[in-house]
């Protein structure tokens, strides 16, 4: 597989009008409310860490869904979906077998990484699966030298809904501008 490439960010509007489908080349739970899905798209889908694409069913529903994956660096589209009880789109995306063709729109947002201050504190503070974009962020920041202080704070309602802890807590090891820090709203036990 080939890395996605990095270009400049596109506007909303531009985010409109782009149409790719991709393949749904892996699928897992990261925790029991959210679903990783990593896709390859047929067409290049320039975009930058931290944005959002859409996906689209062919019955019109869309719901959009933030970028974790790092282009230049990751071969895939990384998405994480909080799984809703009953959910229309998460519980159809959690069937969906690998190989599945997906249609998407975007991207669009501007929150990413941007280079030209390297020693800039940067604060990413989220919760649930706003993590996605923080992580992308994050990880786009350190790949392109940022040297200032980088907090990321991941929120939860439990200590469940804190998904990928091991993993940042093994990337801020090997940076150590790099904080995590997890928090939890609800501290009863799972």
């Amino acid at each position: 597989q080939r890395p996605v490439p990095a270009v400049p960010a596109l506007s909303a509007a531009d985010g409109d009008g782009l149409r790719v489908t991709a393949t749904l080349c892996e699928s897992s739970l990261l925790s029991d409310s959210v679903l990783r899905l990593r896709l390859q798209p047929e067409h290049e889908l320039p975009y930058r860490a931290g944005q959002f694409i859409n996906i689209l069913r062919d019955d019109g529903l869309t719901r959009s869904y933030s970028l974790a994956s790092v282009p230049g660096l990751d071969a895939y589209l990384e998405l994480h979906v909080r799984l809703v009880p009953n959910g229309r789109m998460s519980g159809w995306l959690k069937t969906l077998p690998i190989g599945q063709k997906l249609s998407l729109r975007g991207p669009a947002g501007e929150c990413f990484y941007v280079a030209g201050r390297p020693e800039q504190p940067l604060l990413l503070l989220g919760s649930g699966t706003g993590l996605a974009p923080l992580l992308g962020i994050a990880r786009d920041a350190l790949s392109q030298g940022h040297r200032g202080p980088i907090a990321l704070v991941h929120g939860g309602r439990s200590l469940s809904g804190l998904y990928y802890r091991q993993e940042l807590a093994e990337l801020a090891l090997r940076h150590p501008q790099l904080s995590y820090q997890a928090c939890v709203l609800d501290d009863a036990p799972d």
